[in-house]
């Protein structure tokens, strides 16, 4: 069993290995992976966009096809949610808001093989109560390629708070 110096010692390598096995999937340039890996970040980034446009739109077919029958969000507090309480979050009725709007802003695509990550920066915004709201978010999506076609099975965001 190791000393309690012994256990400190061996965490930077931790922290390296783990660093190296992200780079290595996201570590890639752009510039010099395969056509198939550009095609998949196309295709993911369109995706994207279908998803925000779709909750926008409440289309509750059209959520249910982008998602992975396992798809899991873990919420900014923690929680975890499975596909059907996201689905019926997305497609609920709210009848104080208006004019909502999606975009997404510098987003970061990172495939290997029938895996992507995408990072990006979400902005809603909408009207609530005649007073304009925004929202944005660092979100961290991890998608799968199935013989249906590419799948959110994952997803996690985080509330970008401006500096005071």
């Amino acid at each position: 069993m190791p000393t309690t110096n012994q256990t400190y010692a061996m965490k930077p390598i931790y922290r390296f290995v783990l660093g190296a096995m992200f780079v290595g999937i996201a570590g890639r340039a752009p510039a010099t992976e395969p056509a198939a890996a550009t095609s998949a970040t196309s295709e993911v980034l369109t995706l994207e966009r279908q998803i925000g446009q779709a909750s926008l739109a409440r289309d509750r077919s059209a959520l249910e096809k982008l998602l992975s029958p396992n798809f899991v969000c873990l919420s900014p507090s923690g929680r975890v949610i499975r596909k059907a309480e996201m689905v019926d979050f997305w497609t609920a009725e709210n009848t104080e808001t208006a004019d909502e709007k999606f975009e997404i802003e510098n987003p970061e695509v990172f495939v290997d093989g029938a895996s992507a990550i995408c990072i990006a920066v979400t902005i809603d915004s909408w009207t609530e109560k005649g007073i304009s709201r925004s929202q944005r978010e660092r979100v961290f999506d991890v998608w799968q390629k199935t013989k249906e076609g590419w799948r959110l099975v994952a997803s996690t965001s985080a509330k970008i708070v401006s500096p005071k």
